[in-house]
């Protein structure tokens, strides 16, 4: 039996007119849907294209047309045709980025780099470059988002703002700090997640515990390579964590062990053998 989502005219036949406006809106949020998505990549697009334009403009000491680089579609102001232009427009830009990335690794086995440092460097210049190509120097950010409100304002966030005045490099590398930073918080989240999954397979098996260790290792490295911790405090952390547990046991067992009785009038009896401190009556 095919399920039928309940309608207006299922609740009362009064209101039988209503289900041609709920099927109209359905159809309108459907077609905006998609009017985003193409939105969004077209603008995409665009904006690599004239990115690229003025990136070589810069190369050439100004010699192109101003206009050459300005926008003529309009840009999506939803959020989905917002994240779909970014993720375009990043996405065209890996295609320069692994060129360099691919470039960078023959030259790394010609010198016999080693394959860990390799591949983090590989990463580092596909991210780089993405970021330096595909977006326009004086581009609105995340940053501006960032520090238009009072919560997220400081000294980072008002700096990696977009502005007129900056040069075409320095514009284009606030890009490539900001990606830089956004991808290494999106790396160290992804880490966290399978280190929860791994958690939660912990079944009293050494494999299990081995994953679990290894997947822990990689997110400590990557909570430091993306600069939101520090290896000595983790070590601190890690300290405290060994340290605190008989600690808090011996505070718990003296709170459990400690007899209140409250009798009225406002006398409190404690336990003599507490090792609380004893109040006077008041």
């Amino acid at each position: 039996m095919r399920y039928r989502p309940m309608s207006y005219s299922d609740v009362d036949p009064d209101y039988g007119h209503l289900d041609s406006s709920a099927q109209a809106a359905a159809q309108d949020d459907d077609t905006g849907f998609f009017s985003d998505l193409f939105m969004g990549v077209a603008s995409g697009v665009e904006g690599f294209g004239r990115s690229v334009i003025g990136l070589a403009d810069f190369a050439l000491g100004d010699a192109l047309p101003d206009e050459w680089s300005e926008r003529t579609l309009e840009r999506p102001d939803s959020l989905v045709g917002g994240l779909v232009e970014g993720i375009t427009q990043f996405g065209l830009g890996l295609i320069p980025g692994l060129g360099m990335a691919g470039l960078l690794g023959k030259g790394g086995k010609l010198l016999s780099v080693s394959d860990k440092l390799l591949k983090t460097s590989k990463t580092l210049t596909t991210g780089v470059t993405a970021d330096f190509v595909a977006f326009d120097a004086h581009e609105e950010r995340l940053s501006d988002f960032l520090a238009s409100h009072d919560v997220t304002r400081n000294v980072v966030t008002e700096y990696l703002s977009s502005d007129e005045d900056d040069g075409e490099f320095e514009g284009r590398m606030k890009n490539v700090l900001e990606g830089g930073a956004l991808a290494g918080v999106a790396g160290a989240l992804i880490k966290g997640v399978k280190t929860l999954k791994k958690g939660r397979k912990l079944d009293g098996s050494e494999d299990a515990l081995d994953e679990y260790t290894k997947s822990a290792d990689e997110l400590k490295e990557a909570l430091i390579e993306s600069g939101i911790a520090t290896r000595q405090g983790i070590e601190i952390e890690m300290n405290l964590k060994n340290k605190l547990p008989s600690a808090l046991r011996r505070v718990r067992d003296q709170l459990n062990n400690t007899k209140l009785d409250q009798q009225g009038g406002g006398r409190t009896e404690v336990d003599t053998d507490s090792a609380l401190p004893k109040y006077p009556d008041c």
